[in-house]
């Protein structure tokens, strides 16, 4: 199977060796949407692949080291045999990576975790190995042609002596470390490094392990903090003395970040999987109490009021010096305690109660994403929404009015879940508005979407507390902290619910002047 990548007057040709469909298909892909030109071909057995480099046409081998009719190094040395000269990467899993590095003390030119490989990368080593393998060959032929070549590397290289003195770096390695070659050319390697603040590789290399990796920081002249990947080869003359080492280094601090970026996510994800897992545990264990709370509250306050109005009872049939010289004032102001107290716990119970409720809404939010869309007209949910507020605003004695543009599209949303970011919206409006305010709703078209805006006349929201007011739990004043406030969970579930619909939520608010919430959902 063939797979081409971009047109391009010239092409680099990959034999492919490896079993695995989807890995191969991946490999395919990510060099199809390569700026370089690569024609790949894809055999799933050694034998096919040894006959394949027998045409003499490949520049570059990309090898699993486990096939179906070959396992291991011996399938290294069947095609090394068989390739001469073209370069061969090692395609290796995490359980495999020593048998890598032993494929490239036989000669491989690299290694390649799969699980790790992304397109710069697999690009990357691809054009690394071809290159590496022609400036070996012009290192043969012209020394001159060789320092040509490798000063146009971009990647970090270096000769040194056994003994750590620098024999050659190419223009690179200069720029990193902002010295000349004059400079850097005779001194140790060492000393040159630790000038720059960073550790060179300290490599072990000897004719039964030519080559040598290690993975380390440095700093270049900017103060950057970059990840390198140093790849050191012994080189050794007739006798088998190893007479000098030459190191190159990989920029691949892409690949750190994207790794640490992984594992925090990955970190993250179990982080809120144990967070959810708790909010609904403790909510479900914390409704049985609440329940009796209430109910307890309840039985308060009716008893309360049943001592009350057996007190005015006795003391309508007594004379008022009567009363005061008896016990039934004591009894009435008792009762009244008790009726205030019991008050006071139901509301705090009922509070809690619509955090407990509000935190299970957002976990089935997390959990469940799917929504029941229909078609529905948002006027019609928002003219639902503003009577289903009405008392509460006419307890504040807070005018409510509606408003509407004509002709208005439809849109698809889950009628539940929107009936539920609208309630959290007006409830918010209604609980910051002052007595005798003001909230208008106008649901309106703009451009593809249609919106509906809650506009109130409250105490409005501080512009350094507006980035945060979608966080769970957040708070930004004391008048947004009393004991008659909300769960401090409304805007988050708001938010998430508009999201999930593909829309977004605006808030602008001014202190003392009030604020506009505003939800913009795809028109239909």
């Amino acid at each position: 199977m063939e797979k081409e990548a971009k047109t391009s007057e010239h092409y680099f040709t990959v034999l492919l060796i490896e079993d695995n469909p989807n890995d191969a298909e991946l490999i395919q892909d990510f060099l199809a949407q390569s700026d370089v030109g690569f024609k790949v071909e894809w055999m799933s057995g050694l034998s096919v692949g040894l006959e394949r480099l027998s045409q003499r046409d490949i520049d570059v081998v990309l090898l699993d080291l486990s096939l179906p009719d070959s396992v291991g190094l011996e399938t290294f040395g069947q095609v090394a045999r068989k390739a001469r000269g073209v370069p061969i990467l090692v395609l290796t899993g995490f359980d495999d990576e020593r048998l890598a590095i032993q494929a490239l003390h036989k000669g491989a030119q690299d290694y390649l975790v799969k699980d790790k490989i992304d397109q710069h990368m697999l690009t990357h080593a691809l054009r690394y190995a071809i290159e590496r393998k022609r400036i070996e060959a012009a290192l043969r032929t012209s020394e001159a042609r060789y320092r040509a070549i490798i000063e146009d590397q971009t990647e970090l290289i270096c000769r040194f002596l056994p003994d750590g003195t620098l024999t050659f770096v190419n223009h690179a390695y200069c720029r990193f470390f902002n010295e000349t070659s004059e400079e850097l050319i005779g001194q140790p390697i060492f000393s040159a490094a630790l000038r720059h603040g960073w550790e060179p590789p300290r490599v072990s290399i000897s004719s039964a392990s030519p080559v040598a990796t290690t993975e380390l920081t440095m700093i270049n002249p900017s103060e950057e903090v970059r990840w390198y990947r140093w790849t050191s080869r012994g080189i050794f003359n007739e006798q088998g003395y190893l007479s000098e080492i030459q190191s190159v280094g990989q920029d691949i601090s892409d690949r750190k970040q994207a790794e640490k970026q992984q594992l925090e996510l990955a970190i993250e994800r179990e982080t809120v999987q144990a967070l959810r897992t708790f909010v609904e545990n403790a909510s479900h264990d914390l409704n049985t109490p609440l329940t009796i709370m209430k109910s307890g509250s309840y039985l308060s306050c009716k008893l309360a009021e049943q001592l009350l109005k057996q007190t005015i009872a006795l003391g309508t049939s007594m004379t008022p010096a009567v009363v005061a010289n008896t016990a039934i004032e004591a009894i009435s102001q008792t009762a009244m305690k008790l009726y205030q107290q019991a008050v006071a716990q139901d509301k705090a119970a009922s509070r809690l109660q619509k955090i407990v409720t509000d935190l299970l809404k957002i976990s089935e939010l997390d959990r469940n994403t799917a929504l029941d869309l229909q078609l529905h007209d948002l006027y019609s949910i928002a003219t639902t929404l503003v009577e289903l507020v009405s008392p509460l605003a006419a307890d504040k004695h807070i005018s409510l009015e509606l408003e509407r543009d004509l002709d208005l599209p439809f849109v698809s949303v889950d009628e539940d879940k929107m009936e539920q970011a609208l309630q959290n919206l007006l409830e918010n409006a209604i609980f910051y508005t002052s007595e005798g305010g003001a909230i208008r709703v106008r649901v309106y078209r703009q451009d593809q979407t249609v919106a509906v805006a809650i506009i109130d006349n409250g105490i409005g929201i501080a512009s350094e507390d507006l980035p945060h007011i979608f966080e769970h739990f957040y708070r930004v004043d004391k008048a947004r902290t009393s004991p008659g406030g909300g769960s401090g969970l409304g805007l988050s579930m708001t938010q998430k619910i508009v999201a999930a619909h593909e829309g977004r939520i605006d808030v602008q608010s001014e202190m003392g002047k009030g604020s506009t919430f505003t939800i913009f959902l795809p028109a239909k």
